[in-house]
C-alpha cells in the first residue's frame, strides 16, 4: 500500500531482505512511484527502481522467483491490502478480513474470494457465521448459461484451532442448516479450513478417532448429519505432509479435487493447494427417478392363494420339456405378484448403506431440535437435543456393528 510518508528505496531493501539478497542503499540508483497509464482507483502506484549493477538485478529477481509471491507482511508491514493488489478489474473480489476480537492469530488473515464479473456474484453479507472467519456469495442461475433454474451458494471459512473451536463449527452448522432449509433445490459448496486433524476421509464417509474434545465430536457428528441430510459430501481426499485433512470442500455436486500444480504463492506443507472444476454444471445431471419395487410385507396372500388354486395345473406339467413347465409356472407367479402386490417407491438415501430407519428418524428429530434450541435458547429444548444425540450415538454404534457382521458372514 501506499502511504505519504513512505521511502521507496526502503520498500525495495525489506523486499530484497525477504527475498534472501544482500543489497545495499547504495546499489540502488533510484525508486520513486509513477503514474499508470490506466489509473485505477484504490491501487497504488507503481514502483519503478533502477539498481546500479545488473548482477543485483539478476540476484533479486531470482530470489522473488524462488519464494513465488510476495505480500506486505513479508517485508513488515502491517497497512492494508487494496483489492486491486489482488487482482485486475475483470474480477470481483468478496473478502472477510480477519477480526482481532474473536482470533489471536498473527499470520494469515480471513478469507478472500475472487470472480470474474461476467458471473455477477452477490456477496451474501447476512450469511455470515459468528465466531467464524466465513465469506458467503451466491451465483445466480441465469449467469450460469446452464440449463435449469439452481443457483449456486459458495461459503469460505476458517476456524482457528483454539478452545471455541467447538462453538464455531456449531456456528457453521447452524448457518449451513439454515441456507439449505431457505435454498433447498440450489447448488452449494463449503470449502476451508476446518482444523479436524482427528476425522479421516474416505469414499466411506468420515472416521472420527477418539483425540479432541467431546463437545469438539459433538459439533463435528452435528455438522456431518446437516451435510448427510442435505446430501452435500465432502469432496477432498488429499492429505497434508501429516497425512491429515484439514482443508474440507463439501458439496453436492461432483467435483474432481486434485493438487494445483501451479499454486498463486508459496504453498504450506499443512495445506496443499488444491485445484477443482465446475465445468460439470454445463451438463445438467438427470433427475434420479425412485427405484420401483413389489412391497411383499402388504400383499394379499389370500387372493395370491385363490389364484394360484384355480390354475390347472395337470395341464402345466403336460409340456413338451421341463424349460418350458419352469416358464410358465414363473409366468403365474409373475402374474400373481403383479396382481396381488402393491409397488413401493424407494428414493436414494444420503445416509449411509448401514443406517437403519430408527437411527435415521433419530438424526433427523435431533437436527429439528438442534434447531428448535438454537432460536429459543430454551435449556429444556437442548436437553431433548442432549438425550436424542447420546442415542443417536448409541444406535449408530449398534448399526455398524450388526453391518460389520453381515458383511463379514457374505465374504
Amino acid at each position: 500500500p501506499q502511504t505519504s510518508n513512505e521511502s521507496p528505496s526502503d520498500l525495495i531493501l525489506r523486499v530484497a531482505k525477504y527475498a534472501g539478497v544482500e543489497l545495499k542503499l547504495d546499489d540502488i540508483d533510484f525508486a520513486h512511484r509513477v503514474q499508470p497509464q490506466k489509473p485505477i482507483a484504490g491501487r497504488p502506484k507503481p514502483i519503478v527502481v533502477k539498481l546500479k549493477d545488473r548482477l543485483c538485478k539478476d540476484r533479486l529477481l531470482s530470489g522473488l522467483k524462488s519464494k513465488k509471491g510476495i505480500c506486505t507482511r513479508d517485508i513488515g508491514i502491517e497497512g492494508s491490502i487494496y483489492d486491486r493488489e489482488i487482482c485486475d478489474n475483470r474480477y470481483n473480489v468478496l473478502r472477510c478480513d480477519r477480526n482481532p476480537e474473536t482470533s489471536t492469530k498473527k499470520l494469515g488473515g480471513g478469507v478472500l474470494l475472487c470472480a470474474s464479473k461476467e458471473l455477477h456474484i452477490q456477496h451474501q453479507h447476512n450469511w455470515f457465521c459468528p465466531g467464524v472467519e466465513s465469506l458467503w456469495a451466491t451465483i445466480p442461475a441465469k449467469n450460469l448459461k446452464t440449463r435449469g433454474r439452481r443457483n449456486v451458494h459458495i461459503g469460505l471459512i476458517y476456524a482457528p484451532p483454539d478452545n471455541l473451536l467447538p462453538a464455531r463449527i456449531e456456528s457453521v452448522s447452524s448457518r449451513l442448516a439454515e441456507i439449505i432449509a431457505t435454498h433447498p433445490n440450489d447448488y452449494i459448496l463449503l470449502a476451508g479450513d476446518f482444523n479436524l486433524p482427528n476425522i479421516t476421509w474416505s469414499d466411506s464417509g468420515p472416521a472420527l478417532h477418539g483425540s479432541g474434545s467431546v463437545d469438539l465430536q459433538n459439533a463435528f457428528l452435528n455438522f456431518n448429519d446437516v451435510c448427510n441430510l442435505s446430501g452435500l459430501q465432502q469432496q477432498n481426499r488429499i492429505k497434508n505432509n501429516k497425512h491429515k485433512t484439514l482443508d474440507l470442500l463439501f458439496s453436492n455436486i461432483n467435483l474432481n479435487v486434485h493438487c494445483c500444480p501451479n499454486p498463486l504463492v508459496s504453498e504450506d506443507v499443512y495445506h496443499p493447494c488444491l485445484e477443482f472444476d465446475f465445468s460439470t454444471l454445463l451438463i445438467r445431471n438427470i433427475p434420479q427417478k425412485p427405484v420401483k419395487r413389489p412391497n411383499f410385507f402388504k400383499g394379499d396372500y389370500v387372493k395370491i392363494n385363490d389364484y394360484l388354486s384355480k390354475i390347472n395345473w395337470h395341464e402345466v406339467f403336460l409340456a413338451n420339456s421341463m424349460n418350458e413347465i419352469v416358464g410358465i409356472f414363473y409366468s403365474y407367479l409373475e402374474e400373481s405378484i403383479k396382481r396381488f402386490i402393491p409397488i413401493k417407491f424407494k428414493s436414494k438415501s444420503n445416509f449411509p448403506t448401514w443406517y437403519s430407519k430408527s437411527l435415521t428418524h433419530i438424526v433427523k428429530e435431533k437436527l429439528q431440535k438442534h434447531r428448535k434450541w438454537k432460536e429459543g435458547n430454551n435449556p429444556r429444548d437442548y436437553d431433548e437435543f442432549a438425550i436424542l444425540r447420546a442415542r443417536q450415538k448409541l444406535v449408530q454404534k449398534k448399526c455398524f456393528s450388526s453391518y460389520t457382521k453381515l458383511m463379514q458372514t457374505h465374504i
